[in-house]
């Protein structure tokens, strides 16, 4: 089944619902009045519209369906028939069959579109347009039996005039499966609260040193050990009940690149390798946006129109390749095209002129932590697909990666994992609080002396494996007045987190154990705490909150660095911060380093303008500004800031490249209150002169 239309398809279903609902009142009429060659021409009229819109949707078991139906008005319109109960009952089941397969496709609930179990209609079909005695109650019992079995064979099935079947597989309804999987997780808690009453009885068997106790906690703990197990081969199982192959998803991929390819004058072809995975059913549910956003943006962003491809000695078509792999808990599905790639030169400018602000550090980003910004909605001034696809990816506790050689080829990678009933992390002691961290975002978990910790640009960092890793403390998300950097000990545990190529190192007072949980959602009065994405119960039945770590490592990256200064000024009480105004980079790094050095924060700004943006922002405490500078220079920014309640008496010191002595008596007349000389800069003299106006 090929990937429709989401507004074809609701027309279509409100269509066939109005057909049917006014078709199975005008049936009952027509029996009973005898008229039913005008009724008979309307229905014919109105069952090839429907097949028609079938076969155009591509979900040809309606058309099967709808195609049925047809044979048997067409008998009635030509009086080989006459309606009947039965005939009237097998409308009623046909029409409402319909109805649900449409239903099922507008709800993304996959199947075999051409295994659904279709068979058994169309036979009772063709029995009564033949003009077979058919007996209603049975053909009706016979229908139901079989929308309640999952056959490998639907022509072995059983009616009542004898045709054998043979019963491979049950179907259960989905709220049936997730009854099971409650009661499972009820299984799960029970084990953990047999583990603490284990551990309840070591004590007491330490305390008492009594024979019978050891015994009888042995035995108990061997009785656990194995009911461990068991609970572990029964996890799988029952997940597995809600398992479907991804199989089913990648099947509607290729119109899809067929579709894009036509809409952007491009040629693509896609090649997609065979999977045996099978996942949850909310998992395959949300992968063919997610796959069709990833397949539309190559196709648009990555690939070259042909003849540009021929000029660069490439074949015309243009390839896309898809592969999956998997390890224990989560799947991997690659896309690969050989196109033009991605050009993060571009990305970076882009990046720099929409924000400004971030321009320092989009300056020294990889191409890897680049390619974050695509997934913003700003980026792209013509559409959000990727931002769309992102959060998708998220509701799927999934992750996203680009990687690319401009030129070359381009590569999506998209990890998910099978399911979203259990969850796997790591149980961690943050201030007074038992969190749990997901695992998919952890990729490394150290144990470091404070002194490795490095002070760089106001930001506390960690070397490992030759990256830098800023640190913050988990703690503070939850008590402001909590520091984690500020603790007794030498040491840290450190937790290494990673969200859209953004890696952060998270302080914790201590890791407790790996654990994989059966998830609960958040309780109502939680719902709108975004730093939290569900619970899980530990071994003493407490709700221990997970993580939402796409949005925690989101807040800790936009905090100000003046926030995170204060966390770690541990030898002063009060923080001073600065602002260092220049149009020269070299001017500001230089400024910035020296008072820094000296345990003062600082911020920068590249001219007036910037400068003024930043002092709505933030409250800063002294202002050194160039003279010079474009868009604003030095004095239209002190007469901007002196109009202002909050800045008229902030002190002001400007760096001039000459000596003026007019100038500087304009400045002093507007209120700057000292200036240096850029020529022979000395970081001392800037120093000293910072502490007397700041009085530090």
């Amino acid at each position: 089944m090929g990937q429709n239309s989401s507004e074809l398809l609701n027309s279509f279903i409100e269509e066939a619902e109005e057909i049917f609902k006014t078709a199975n009142e005008k049936i009952e009429i027509a029996h009973k009045t005898g008229d039913v060659e005008d009724f008979a021409e309307e229905m014919l009229r109105n069952l090839r519209i429907v097949e028609g819109n079938a076969s155009a949707l591509k979900i040809f078991s309606v058309q099967k369906l709808a195609a049925g139906l047809e044979g048997v008005f067409v008998a009635l319109k030509d009086r080989r028939i006459k309606i009947t109960e039965r005939l009237i009952k097998l409308f009623e089941l046909v029409s409402k069959k319909i109805v649900n397969v449409l239903n099922l496709v507008n709800d993304k609930i996959f199947f075999n579109d051409e295994n659904i179990g279709v068979s058994i209609y169309l036979l009772y079909c063709e029995k009564i347009a033949n003009g077979e005695l058919v007996n209603a109650s049975s053909m009706e019992r016979d229908i139901r039996l079989s929308e309640n079995l999952n056959l490998e064979n639907e022509e072995d099935f059983l009616t009542s005039d004898g045709t054998i079947f043979s019963i491979h597989t049950i179907k259960v309804r989905m709220e049936r499966l997730n009854e099971i999987v409650s009661a499972y997780d009820s299984l799960i808690t029970k084990e953990l609260r047999l583990k603490h009453q284990l551990d309840e009885l070591k004590k007491i068997e330490d305390d008492t040193g009594l024979a019978s106790i050891s015994k009888v906690r042995k035995q108990l703990a061997s009785e656990i050990d194995s009911f461990e197990s068991q609970l572990l081969q029964m996890q799988q199982q029952v997940l597995d009940l809600r398992m479907l192959p991804l199989s089913i998803v990648m099947k509607g991929l290729t119109d899809v690149v067929k579709n894009a390819a036509n809409e952007n004058k491009k040629k693509v072809d896609l090649d997609l390798c065979e999977t045996n995975l099978i996942m949850d059913k909310e998992i395959l549910a949300s992968l063919p946006d997610i796959l069709s956003g990833l397949l539309k943006v190559m196709i648009k962003r990555c690939v070259e129109p042909p003849e540009e491809r021929l000029a660069a000695g490439k074949n015309e078509t243009a390839k896309i390749t898809g592969t999956v792999s998997a390890d224990s808990s989560t799947a991997k599905l690659t896309l690969q095209v050989d196109g033009s790639g991605i050009d993060f030169d571009a990305v970076r400018k882009r990046a720099m002129e929409i924000f400004p602000e971030q321009e320092e550090e989009i300056k020294h980003l990889s191409d890897r932590e680049l390619s974050a910004y695509l997934f913003r909605r700003e980026f792209f001034s013509d559409d959000d697909e990727l931002a769309k696809v992102l959060e998708s990816v998220e509701k799927i506790k999934g992750k996203i990666n680009i990687e690319s050689e401009y030129g070359k080829s381009a590569t999506f990678i998209l990890r998910f994992p099978f399911s979203l009933a259990m969850l796997q992390g790591l149980f961690v002691l943050s201030g007074k609080y038992k969190l749990l961290i997901p695992s998919q975002h952890i990729t490394d978990v150290v144990y470091r002396n404070k002194s490795e910790f490095i002070s760089l640009q106001n930001q506390t960092c960690l070397q490992n494996y030759g990256e830098l890793i800023p640190l913050y403390a988990l703690s503070y998300l939850f008590d402001s007045s909590s520091d984690s950097f500020k603790e007794n000990s030498d040491s840290a545990n450190i937790i290494i987190t990673e969200y859209m190529e953004q890696k952060i190192g998270l302080i914790v007072d201590k890791v407790l154990r790996y654990v994989s949980l059966p998830v609960k959602p958040l309780p109502p009065s939680f719902e709108k705490f975004s730093v939290m994405q569900g619970i899980v119960f530990d071994e003493h039945y407490d709700m221990v909150p997970i993580l939402n770590m796409p949005d925690i490592i989101t807040r800790f990256k936009a905090m100000r660095n003046y926030d995170m200064k204060k966390r770690v000024a541990n030898d002063r009480n009060i923080v001073h911060k600065i602002l260092c105004v220049d149009s020269s980079e070299n001017a500001r790094i230089i400024e910035q380093f020296a008072l820094e050095k000296v345990g003062f924060v600082t911020e920068t700004a590249c001219d007036g303008i910037d400068a003024l943006e930043k002092t709505k922002e933030s409250r800063f405490d002294l202002i050194i500004c160039a003279n010079e500078m474009p868009r604003m220079n030095g004095m239209t920014l002190l007469e901007n800031l002196r109009r202002s309640e909050v800045y008229k008496d902030v002190p002001f010191i400007v760096v001039f490249a000459e000596q003026n002595n007019e100038l500087f008596e304009e400045y002093a007349e507007n209120g700057a209150n000292a200036w240096l000389d850029k020529s022979v800069f000395n970081r001392n003299e800037m120093i000293a002169k910072v502490k007397e106006l700041l009085n530090a």
